[in-house]
């Protein structure tokens, strides 16, 4: 027995990263396992202490990782959610500083961001609902001005892939198959986890 535990442990022993390629690799699975969990903590088990302890763990040993920008405004929605307004005022000031061009930025920079975040919720369904209407009547001019509208106005709405994946579709409607692939695949890239985009990635597969 005891030579097969002293086998195991050499086993887990020779599974450590050892080389920089390997570290690198490993601190990338550990990041996106915190924010992974962060998020279940979040949406799935409604845990917003730990939510907050598992994404603020993620920027302390990870401040450059590419997710940050989304972990603060998560942090920020949190801790807003639960009134303490001096935190989620410091993550909202840290997205503004340092990441100036994003989305997130771009709202929450305003001088009226909360008012422009309460309109966002209040609208964007029925903004989704007039242009989808518009796209199944063929007036797909109207589908690229609200969807251009969204995106500049309230580019925080979790609809925004949708309303990009109508503007898709509508090209292809019109037989532009050239601008109906790059549309598809402009909507993968900026929007990778939404629902939409593995719709878009079963479409272009067909045509590959």
């Amino acid at each position: 027995v005891a030579s097969n535990v002293i086998s195991d442990i050499q086993y887990y022993i020779d599974q450590l990263p050892t080389t920089s390629e390997q570290l690198k690799q490993s601190d990338a699975q550990i990041a996106t396992a915190l924010f992974a969990m962060g998020c279940l903590y979040q949406e799935g088990l409604e845990d917003l202490p730990m939510a907050i302890k598992t994404f603020e763990e993620l920027e302390r040993r990870f401040p450059s990782d590419e997710r940050i920008a989304d972990a603060y405004f998560l942090l920020y929605q949190m801790y807003k959610k639960q009134d303490e307004s001096a935190q989620a005022d410091w993550y909202r000031s840290q997205l503004v500083r340092r990441f100036p061009k994003s989305n997130y930025a771009k709202v929450l920079g305003r001088p009226d961001y909360e008012q422009s975040l309460k309109m966002m919720v209040a609208t964007q369904d029925s903004i989704y609902e007039q242009t989808y209407n518009a796209y199944l009547h063929n007036h797909f001019d109207s589908v690229r001005i609200n969807m251009d509208y969204i995106k500049q106005e309230y580019p925080l709405s979790t609809l925004v892939p949708k309303f990009q994946f109508l503007a898709a579709l509508s090209k292809g409607k019109q037989g532009n198959n050239v601008a109906f692939e790059q549309e598809l695949n402009t909507l993968i890239e900026e929007y990778p986890q939404s629902d939409v985009s593995a719709m878009a990635k079963s479409i272009l597969a067909m045509y590959a």
